[in-house]
C-alpha cells in the first residue's frame, strides 16, 4: 500500500537519492555512538526517510524515536563525501512525521502549544508562572523525596536548569542604547533564551559592545527566532516566525545584526535563506548576521582596552556556531587576548555536549551519555573556567559538570571579555571558582558592580 508522503521530504528526494551508503557519516554523530544501533545514525534516519518517501514504510511505523532523536548538531553534513544536505533532509523528516501525527498526543500537543507561543511571541504570559515553578524546583533539595518526582531527577540529583527572570532583558534598556561618538551601530538579537532565562549573557553582550563604542538597538518584544518549531516539524510556523523577524529586523538602520546564541545564529544566517527561499528580504538579513565574537574580533579594538583573567580557561565549540556559522577561530582570539598561556584547548573542543535544544528534553538519558564524554575533555583539560557561544550548551554543561564531578563554571565568551574590560590592561580579573553544588544561575559572578542602567 502507498502511503501520501507530505511535500516538505519529497522536496528533498533528489538530494536524498545521493546517498552511497559509504556510513562515513555514522561515527561522527553523537547519538550513534552512544546508541551504537543503525536507526539511530545519520544513514539509518536517511534510509528510514527514504523507505516513507517511497511509501514503504508508515509514518507512525516506529520512525518517530529514530529521527525525532537527531540532535541537530550537523557533524554528518561536512562528513559526508555526496555533500547531502542532511539538516535539511532531517527537518523535513521531522516536518512530515509531525504532518502525519507520528508522535501521537503527547508531540502534537507540544506543536500546538510551542506554535501558540513562539509564532504569537507570547513568553511574557509565562513568566510569572515559569519563575515561580523555578523557584519551588530550586527550593527542593536533592535528598528530598520530592524531587524524585521531576522528570529530570538522576543519580540522586535534579538537572540544573536556569531561573526565570521577572522582566525580559528587553524591558531593562532602552531600544537604542546610545554612547559617545559611536563607531558602529548594531541590532542585537537576543533570543528567547537570552531575553528570559540567561539574561546575563545579555548584559555582557550589551555591556561589552557599549564599553567599545558600538551603538545598540534593542528592539521590544524580541521575538524566537523559530528554531524550536522546525525540531517538532513546524515548518509553516517556523516561516511565520522567520517573516516576522526579518521585516523587524529588516527593517532597523543598523550595520549589522548580532546574535550571541549559536542556534539563532545559525537560523537567521543559515536557515532563512532555505526556509524563505527567494525571498530577497531574508536573503539581506542573512548578509548582515555576525556572532558576537566576529564583531567584536573585526570591528573593534578590544585588544587595547581589555586587562588579563587569570583562571585557566578552556572553549566548547557550540555545534551550530562550528558547523552552522563556522566560526571557531574568532572566540579563541578573544580568550588568547584576554587570557594568554592560560587558554587551555580541550581535546575535540567541537564534540557535541548533548543538549540539542529540546533534544535534552525529550531525551534526557541519552543526551547525559553524550554529553559525559565532554565532562571528561573538561576534566583532562584542568580548566576551571568553560567559554562558549550558546546558552543551551552553557545549560547542558553546568548540568553535566556538576553530575560528573567537575568544579569548572561555563560562561559565555562574551562574559570573560565584558570582565577584562572592566580591568586596566594586564591587570589581574579573576573569573571566579563555582562550587559544584551551586548553580550557575543562583550565583553572583565577581567583577565589576553594575551599572544601574543593568540592575533596572
Amino acid at each position: 500500500m502507498q502511503h501520501p508522503i507530505p511535500m516538505p521530504l519529497a522536496a528533498v528526494r533528489q538530494e536524498m537519492s545521493a546517498c552511497i551508503k559509504c556510513a562515513a557519516c555514522m561515527p561522527v554523530c553523537p547519538t550513534y555512538r552512544e546508541a551504537r544501533r543503525e536507526s539511530m545514525g545519520p544513514r539509518g534516519r536517511l534510509a528510514l526517510a527514504v523507505a516513507m518517501l517511497e511509501g514503504g514504510l508508515n509514518p507512525a511505523d516506529g520512525v518517530m524515536g529514530p529521527i525525532g532523536s537527531c540532535i541537530d548538531c550537523r557533524a554528518c553534513v561536512p562528513a559526508c563525501p555526496r555533500h547531502i544536505p542532511l539538516a535539511d533532509v532531517f527537518y523535513a523528516a521531522k516536518a512530515t512525521l509531525a504532518q502525519a501525527r507520528a508522535g501521537g498526543l503527547a508531540a502534537t500537543l507540544l506543536k500546538a502549544v510551542s506554535h501558540w507561543v513562539i509564532v504569537g511571541n507570547r513568553f511574557r504570559p509565562l513568566l510569572a508562572p515559569g519563575r515561580l515553578a523555578m523557584t519551588l524546583y530550586h527550593g527542593v533539595a536533592d535528598t528530598s523525596p520530592l524531587a524524585r518526582l521531576f522528570p529530570f531527577f538522576r543519580a540522586g540529583r535534579k538537572r540544573a536548569l536556569p531561573d526565570v527572570v521577572a522582566r525580559p532583558l528587553t524591558d531593562r534598556y532602552p531600544e537604542v542604547i546610545t554612547v559617545p561618538d559611536p563607531r558602529g551601530r548594531v541590532a542585537f538579537f537576543p533570543g528567547c533564551v537570552i531575553n528570559f532565562t540567561g539574561t546575563d549573557i545579555g548584559r555582557a553582550t550589551l555591556s561589552a559592545l557599549t564599553k567599545l563604542g558600538v551603538e545598540v538597538v534593542l528592539p521590544r518584544d524580541a521575538p524566537c527566532c523559530g528554531i524550536p518549531l522546525l525540531s517538532l516539524g513546524d515548518r509553516e510556523g517556523a516561516r511565520q516566525v522567520a517573516r516576522d523577524v526579518v521585516a523587524r529586523y529588516g527593517a532597523i538602520q543598523a550595520d549589522w545584526v548580532i546574535t550571541a546564541c549559536a542556534s539563532c545564529g545559525t537560523t537567521l544566517r543559515d536557515t532563512y535563506p532555505q526556509l524563505l527561499k527567494g525571498d530577497a528580504a531574508a536573503q539581506a538579513l542573512a548578509a548582515k548576521v555576525l556572532d558576537v565574537t566576529e564583531y567584536i574580533t573585526r570591528h573593534t579594538d578590544y585588544p587595547a582596552r581589555a586587562g588579563m583573567l587569570t583562571q585557566t580557561i578552556t572553549y566548547h565549540d557550540p555545534c551550530h556556531m562550528a558547523r552552522g556559522m563556522n566560526v571557531t577561530a574568532e572566540p579563541r582570539r578573544i580568550l588568547r587576548d584576554i587570557a594568554g598561556d592560560g587558554f587551555k584547548e580541550m581535546e575535540a573542543p567541537d564534540t557535541c555536549c548533548g543538549f540539542g535544544g529540546l533534544f535534552s528534553a525529550l531525551h534526557y538519558d541519552l543526551a547525559l551519555e553524550v554529553g559525559a564524554r565532554k565532562v571528561e575533555r573538561v576534566r583532562q583539560s584542568g580548566a576551571r573556567v568553560v567559554a562558549t557561544g550558546c546558552p543551551g550548551c552553557q545549560m547542558q554543561m553546568t548540568d553535566t559538570l556538576a553530575r560528573g564531578g567537575v568544579p569548572a563554571r561555563v560562561l559565555h565568551t562574551v562574559e570573560l571579555l565584558d570582565m577584562a574590560l572592566d580591568a586596566p590592561p594586564a591587570a589581574p580579573v579573576v573569573a571566579g571558582n563555582v562550587s559544584r553544588n551551586v548553580s550557575f544561575w543562583n550565583m553572583r559572578r565577581t567583577g565589576p558592580k553594575k551599572t544601574q542602567q543593568q540592575r533596572d
